[in-house]
């Protein structure tokens, strides 16, 4: 199976490559606008479930009263399943959380970039840059902006999120959970009270998160490390197990750990290779930009970013440089 990476010229930010809608303009525009460009505007409701039973007597339909199903009604009256729930699962339909991020972003601030929905309608999103002023120390360096997105999910699956992203610019690497404080979330409970006021005050907190991801990312950019550093955790992350692995699981390590390798010594690396901040981008890039010859089309890294996936290596690899 054979591992290639994207080209860095053509990749977008993961909540570009999935949106339904980008504002081309960088022009502020109302959350009616946001809805009807992206194709948010439908609803989402809660649909009674129901089986039979065969007896002697005939046919019985019989209601399930512990499961609903969240349906999904569009304008022209169309409608499709997005997910099976309790009954007790609270819907937040997208026009509320728009309202939510409107409330939030001017005062930020923030530009709406893009909107969109994932796998039908299950996953929806809001994605707006906040400003420059935030002033990420490496910006003279190695640029990287900063987004408020809001995600939500109406299959039961995940909460309500409202988080801080990141995006290097030279390479689209995008990274979340760099920060204890970049996000707020509110699950679909029977007790869900989303408070526009306590995502205002989040946002004050979201918005230390920013200074905290500065003193992080400088000080692994101050950081010096050798090549063989970079090579000691390629191994140690991707260890080859010569006793115990298949001839062709070998040949799948030693790709990928080349694939690393090449990464380290690309252009993407240009003004941090040798820091600590390097080896945690190589790795960021290798995992959401590589993709072997069975996988899906481009949008499948945007799509994993987005669903909160494909993030563990660069997890670890943070803890262990910083």
């Amino acid at each position: 199976m054979s591992v290639q990476i994207q080209n860095a010229a053509r990749r977008k930010a993961p909540w570009i490559s999935t949106a339904t809608w980008v504002n081309s303009s960088d022009e502020q525009i109302s959350a009616a606008q946001v809805l009807e460009n992206a194709k948010l505007d439908w609803e989402v409701q809660h649909t009674p479930l129901s089986t039979t039973a065969i007896n002697n007597d005939g046919v019985t339909i019989v209601q399930l009263e512990d499961k609903v199903a969240t349906t999904r009604v569009n304008k022209d009256g169309s409608a499709s399943v997005l997910g099976i729930t309790s009954p007790t699962y609270t819907i937040v339909q997208n026009n509320d959380i728009v309202n939510i991020v409107d409330s939030v972003m001017y005062e930020a601030g923030a530009i709406y970039q893009s909107a969109g929905e994932l796998r039908g309608g299950k996953k929806i999103f809001m994605a707006a840059k906040l400003p420059d002023t935030l002033d990420l120390t490496l910006k003279n360096v190695d640029p990287v902006e900063a987004f408020l997105v809001a995600s939500n999910t109406h299959d039961g699956t995940d909460s309500l999120r409202f988080e801080i992203k990141y995006l290097r610019l030279i390479c689209k690497n995008g990274m979340t959970r760099w920060t204890n404080a970049s996000s707020i979330s509110f699950r679909h409970s029977a007790r869900m009270n989303v408070k526009i006021e306590d995502v205002r005050q989040t946002l004050g907190v979201v918005l230390k998160s920013n200074e905290e991801f500065n003193l992080l990312s400088s000080a692994l950019f101050e950081k010096k490390v050798a090549n063989s550093d970079f090579w000691s955790i390629v191994k140690d992350v991707l260890p080859l197990d010569e006793n115990n692995m298949t001839e062709r699981q070998q040949n799948n390590v030693r790709e990928r750990q080349q694939t690393l390798l090449g990464i380290w010594n690309g252009p993407t690396q240009e003004n941090i290779k040798g820091t600590a901040w390097g080896i945690v981008n190589a790795f960021t890039e290798f995992e959401q930009w590589t993709r072997t010859t069975r996988s899906a089309n481009d949008f499948a890294a945007g799509e994993r970013f987005m669903m909160n996936q494909g993030t563990s290596l660069s997890d670890r690899v943070l803890e262990m440089v910083r």
